[in-house]
């Protein structure tokens, strides 16, 4: 049985340590409502996988009539909250039975505090990142006393 306490792990803890420290701009990135990005992505034409919203309660009256339309064998789940103070809870890399029992220890834990469902088709994770694009990074999102890890690594743009 999936455990609620550790399928937030990663982004939804690196999003409360940023809060913490007052870095809420960085947090918002990271926190983003995926629904959202999935139909801007839609909008403008580019690549995406394809995925079906619903409620939670809709889903697990009848997970087939959501699952039938995502045809690979591994999802994404994504459960927002109707409370701004609640980081979405989420799940990658699922099997059908794997994602009905994400969803119902959700709703068991939570009940309809989170309400929203997002299921999205996807492959394996080979590799995971975040990308930054504005034209004045760090400043726009991060305040003046910030200071930037030693380490760091940069892509170059081979557009011409």
């Amino acid at each position: 049985m999936a455990e609620v306490s550790t399928i937030n792990r990663g982004l939804g803890e690196w999003v409360h340590g940023l809060r913490q420290e007052g870095l809420s701009k960085a947090a918002a990135l990271l926190d983003e409502n995926k629904a959202e990005t999935t139909r801007a992505l839609i909008e403008m034409g580019l690549p995406h996988f394809r995925s079906v919203s619903c409620s939670t309660a809709e889903f697990l009256h009848d997970p087939d009539t959501y699952l039938e339309g995502l045809t690979t064998p591994t999802f994404y789940a994504s459960i927002n909250s109707s409370d701004p103070n609640r980081h979405r809870l989420r799940q990658f890399g699922m099997d059908r039975a794997g994602t009905v029992e994400f969803v119902d220890t959700v709703v068991r834990d939570h009940g309809t505090q989170y309400e929203s469902l997002l299921l999205m088709e996807t492959g394996p994770i080979l590799y995971g990142a975040n990308i930054v694009i504005s034209r004045n990074y760090p400043s726009d999102i991060f305040p003046k006393s910030y200071k930037e890890p030693t380490q760091s690594l940069s892509v170059a743009s081979n557009r011409r």
